[in-house]
C-alpha cells in the first residue's frame, strides 16, 4: 500500500497531513488543560510534559497541511506516521475523521483532493482483519486454479434485478453458473424484499448451487443494519460456508452507504468473501479538484478485509479515473493479495481493453452484456466467456490497436454465433484512449 513511485505521486501532492487541529503550542495547550486536572500536590509542569508525551505517541502532531502553489488548491498525500500504530484500533472510519474531516470543509480552498495514503511498516500486520480472508491466493485454491495461472474470473449481476421471487432468483442463479458464471453477484438494489427476503434467498441459492457439484461463489448485496444483518447473518454465512463444498457465500457491500464497521464486521465475524464495491465512486472523484482518489479509496476498503475491490473500468459507461491511474490501483491491490473487479457497461466489445490495461487477474462483473444477449443469457455467457479466452490466448500479449487486426478473433467469429450477432456492424478498438486523469 506505499505510494512510492505510483503515477499518482509523481504529480504535485502534498508532503503530509497528520494534523487533527490547527493549535500549534502543544505544551502550553496541555498546560493550561494540566492546571485543571491535576490535583494541587502534583507538578503540572511534568504532567504537562508526561501528557504531551503521551498524545504525540498516539499520532496527534500539531502540523498544518503543506499548500500546493496557491491556498486555493491543494492536494493530500497521507502519510500515516510510524508512531500511529496502537492509536487506530478501529480501523478505517477513524481514518476519514482524521484525514478526510474537517480539511474538506476549510473554507479558503476551492479545491482539495485526497490522492494517495500511505501506511508505515507493520502497520497492517498488526490488525487480523485488516487483509483479506481469502484473497487472489485463497479464491484461487477454492476453484482449484493453479497460483501461477492469470484467469480472469466472471461476476453475473442477475437481471432484472428486481421482482424475481427468491426460488426464480435462485433458478436463475443456478444456470448462470451452469452456462458459465463463476460467482454469481446480487445487484445493489437488491434488498430485503418482501417478495424475496434475504435469509430465504441465501438458503435457496446456496442450496441450488450446491447441488451442481461445481465450484461457485454467491455473494448478496447488504447495506442495511437490520437485526437480521448485524446479528444473524455473520454466523449463517459462516455455518454455509463450512458446511457446503461446492459453493462460498459471501457479501458485498459499498463502505461508504453501508459502513466501513459493518464491513470489518463481516471481514471479522463471518470470514467470508468480501466484495467491496463502490457504487459511490463517482461522488470521490468526478471532480479533479476536490475529493478522494480511487487509490486512497481502494487501500481503505483492503485496509477493512475486502478480498475485491471495485476499480472502474478503463472504457466503459461510468465515471473512472484515467487507465495508467487504474493500472497502477489493480497492480497494487494484487500486491495486497486482492482481486481488482471491473464493472459498468462491461461486455464483449470492450473486456479485452478492460483486461489488457488491468490485468488478467480481475473480477469481470457484467449484468446486461450478459443477460441482454438478443440469444439469451446462455449465449451472454458464451460470448464473454470467448472473448476473455481470447485475450488470455492471444490479445493479452500482442500490440494490435484494434480487433480487425487480430487473426484469432476472425477464426473464433467464423465459428460463434453468439458473436457474430454482436459485432455484425463494427469492432471495438482493444486499446483503451488515455483520458484525462482526475488528478490532474
Amino acid at each position: 500500500m506505499t505510494s512510492r513511485g505510483s503515477p499518482i505521486e509523481t504529480q504535485k501532492v502534498v508532503e503530509s497531513y497528520t494534523s487533527t487541529t490547527s493549535e500549534h503550542n502543544l505544551l502550553g495547550m496541555l498546560h493550561r488543560i494540566a492546571e485543571v486536572v491535576v490535583s494541587s500536590d502534583r507538578d503540572v509542569e511534568a504532567y504537562a510534559r508526561s501528557l504531551e508525551d503521551r498524545v504525540l505517541s498516539y499520532g496527534s502532531k500539531m502540523t498544518d497541511p503543506v499548500q500546493l502553489g496557491s491556498a486555493k488548491n491543494f492536494k493530500v498525500d497521507v502519510r500515516v506516521p510510524s508512531d500511529a500504530l496502537d492509536w487506530d484500533l478501529d480501523g478505517v472510519p477513524h481514518l476519514l475523521v482524521r484525514f478526510a474531516g474537517n480539511i474538506f470543509r476549510t473554507t479558503e480552498a476551492s479545491g482539495i483532493k485526497w490522492v494517495d495514503i500511505t501506511f508505515p511498516p507493520g502497520y497492517l500486520e498488526r490488525y487480523d482483519w485488516a487483509r483479506p480472508k481469502y484473497g487472489i491466493s485463497g479464491i484461487k485454491d477454492f476453484y482449484n486454479i493453479s497460483q501461477n495461472q492469470l484467469q480472469p474470473l466472471i461476476g453475473s449481476t442477475i437481471q432484472p434485478n428486481i421482482g424475481l421471487t427468491a426460488n426464480e432468483f435462485a433458478i436463475l442463479a443456478q444456470n448462470s453458473v451452469k452456462w458459465g458464471a463463476d460467482i454469481v453477484i446480487e445487484d445493489e438494489m437488491l434488498g430485503d424484499l418482501p417478495v424475496a427476503r434475504l435469509r430465504d434467498r441465501i438458503i435457496q441459492v446456496t442450496d441450488r448451487l450446491e447441488q451442481l457439484g461445481k465450484k461457485s461463489m454467491y455473494l448478496v448485496n447488504i447495506m442495511g443494519w437490520s437485526d437480521f444483518i448485524v446479528k444473524e447473518l455473520p454466523n449463517m454465512l459462516k455455518s454455509l460456508n463450512l458446511k457446503n463444498k461446492n459453493v462460498l457465500c459471501g457479501i458485498m457491500l459499498d463502505p461508504v452507504y453501508g459502513g466501513f464497521s459493518l464491513l470489518k464486521n463481516f471481514r471479522r465475524d463471518a470470514e467470508c468473501p468480501i466484495f467491496c464495491h463502490y457504487y459511490s465512486i463517482s461522488l470521490f472523484i468526478r471532480n479533479s479538484n476536490f475529493g478522494i482518489s480511487t487509490k486512497v479509496l481502494s487501500s481503505l476498503a483492503t485496509l477493512s478485509g475486502a478480498d475485491f475491490v471495485y476499480v472502474g473500468h478503463v472504457t466503459g459507461r461510468h465515471i473512472a479515473e484515467a487507465p495508467l491511474v487504474l493500472n497502477y490501483v489493480a497492480k497494487t491491490l494484487r500486491e495486497n493479495n486482492v482481486y481488482p473487479a471491473i464493472s459498468g457497461g462491461i461486455n464483449v466489445s470492450n473486456v479485452i481493453a478492460n483486461l489488457r490495461s488491468l490485468g488478467l487477474d480481475t473480477l469481470v462483473q457484467s449484468a446486461s452484456g450478459i443477460y441482454g444477449h438478443p440469444l439469451g443469457p446462455k449465449s451472454g455467457f458464451k460470448a464473454l466467456r470467448e472473448m476473455i479466452n481470447l485475450c488470455k490466448e492471444k490479445c493479452a500479449f500482442c500490440n494490435h490497436d484494434s480487433i480487425s487486426q487480430c487473426s484469432g478473433f476472425f477464426d473464433l467469429l467464423k465459428k460463434t454465433t453468439e458473436l457474430q450477432v454482436l459485432f455484425s456492424n463494427s469492432l471495438p478498438e482493444i486499446n483503451p484512449s488515455e483520458q484525462k486523469d482526475n488528478n490532474d
